[in-house]
């Protein structure tokens, strides 16, 4: 628990940090320069919350598929457009126990991404997530009033971020861990609004002149 309130501090000190200092000077990307990449994301519910408080151990890791394209918009900040195929897990306390259910979702997040360091760079931006086939309940069934936020076709958050790439060739290889809290889950009491990612990948440029 107390590792994932350290990496909310990171988040909110790099966005902090971002916004009123923005000294970039490393990756220089060209304006209307564009990149692809694809990778691995592992995604896990954000243990600090009171839902999870008491059912730490509950709260499982799922790894999944991603692909992003980025493009640059000005020397030191890219756009980026990604989607990211992971089962998302809801964990809530209820009267009987504990509510556990998990779906597929495709995440597709639209984040700013800002290099701050050699190599290093923070992004912020929104995100919506789209709820695929059917939810599963590893423990036990739930009565409708009682079923987690599993349940919701779509939702939308907020995202952030901070990597690093390390060039390979012409191609970049990256490390980032995330940050995505929802703004639009059905409000219910005690359980998780927050997830945790870590995305390992390979970038490489793409020629789009005509």
């Amino acid at each position: 628990m107390r590792t994932d309130k350290n990496l909310k501090g990171v988040f909110i000190s790099i966005l902090l940090w971002t916004i009123f200092v923005q000294k970039a000077t490393a990756q220089d990307m060209k304006i209307g320069e564009v990149r692809a990449g694809v990778g691995a994301n592992c995604v896990r519910p954000d243990a600090s919350n009171s839902a999870s408080k008491n059912s730490y151990d509950r709260a499982k890791i799922d790894c999944g598929f991603s692909a992003i394209a980025e493009a640059g918009a000005f020397e030191t900040v890219a756009i980026e457009l990604g989607m990211f195929y992971n089962q998302y897990q809801f964990i809530r306390i209820v009267p009987w126990g504990v509510a556990d259910e998990s779906v597929d979702r495709l995440h597709v997040p639209l984040l700013f991404k800002f290099w701050i360091f050699d190599s290093w760079y923070t992004a912020v931006g929104a995100y919506g997530s789209y709820r695929v086939g059917s939810v599963s309940t590893p423990s036990s069934m739930a009565p409708p009033e009682q079923r987690t936020s599993a349940y919701d076709t779509g939702e939308h958050g907020l995202e952030a971020s901070v990597g690093a790439e390390w060039g390979f060739k012409k191609n970049q290889i990256f490390l980032r861990t995330e940050y995505r809290h929802s703004l639009s889950l059905t409000p219910r009491a005690n359980e998780s609004r927050s997830f945790n990612s870590l995305f390992l990948g390979l970038l490489w440029p793409v020629d789009v002149s005509l």
